[in-house]
């Protein structure tokens, strides 16, 4: 059995009533919301390359990931649609369309870009010389355009930003149940098949999307 089917397997025996009960709500917020969402960051930007190297236009690209741009007024910049990843072939699981995640679409999830508040569980705080957190705060900042996938400074620091989000992510779903225990905080059980899942997912994006030199 491949990775991918084996993970259909697993996220198959969960179901959303467990998904959406209090005690997993780490697994929600830090993996299906939060974790999906750098995820598809990541792929974006490493897709980028292509644009950079003149491989692909940056209006094609813009097109290919469902790119919207300029939403000021809604909160946010910009925003790309979630299920072209799965037409990259990378599996994610089916409860994360789930409208009950807080997305009014379930077929049609659409993931913010370098949104500000990705700073609640980025791990921004992983500073690298030449990169500092106002660097990325400028990043969350911007207008982006569709030509900005062309620029490859641009596209550098967006893999980067990129990278230090889902490594927050990931930090935070696996500090909690030290910090559940040490602090006695309640609703944190999540069930062994959730756990089990979860995990599995984890090695499987980092397996997918090794962290670049160039990215670090």
């Amino acid at each position: 059995m491949g990775v991918v089917e084996d993970l259909s397997k697993e996220f198959g025996r969960i179901s959303l009533e467990e998904i959406l009960d209090d005690n997993s709500e780490l697994f929600k917020g830090c993996i299906l919301c939060y974790g999906i969402s750098a995820i598809f960051h990541i792929n974006l930007m490493s897709k980028a390359a292509d644009v950079v190297n003149g491989k692909i236009s940056h209006r094609k690209f813009s097109k290919r990931y469902g790119l919207e741009f300029n939403f000021k007024n809604l909160g946010f910049h910009q925003r790309g649609k979630l299920s072209t990843m799965r037409e990259d072939g990378i599996f994610i699981p089916p409860q994360a369309y789930s409208p009950d995640l807080g997305y009014p679409h379930s077929n049609e999830r659409r993931v913010s870009l370098f949104d500000a508040d990705q700073f609640n569980v980025g791990q921004f705080d992983d500073i690298n010389p030449g990169l500092t957190n106002m660097v990325y705060y400028d990043l969350t900042n911007r207008i982006w355009k569709p030509e900005d996938f062309a620029n490859p400074e641009m596209v550098r620091i967006g893999l980067k930003y990129s990278y230090l989000f889902w490594k927050g992510c990931v930090k935070r779903y696996r500090m909690y149940p030290v910090w559940a225990k040490k602090y006695k905080l309640k609703n944190f059980n999540p069930s062994e098949k959730i756990t089990k899942a979860a995990e599995k997912l984890i090695q499987y994006y980092q397996t997918l999307f090794p962290e670049p030199t160039y990215a670090k």
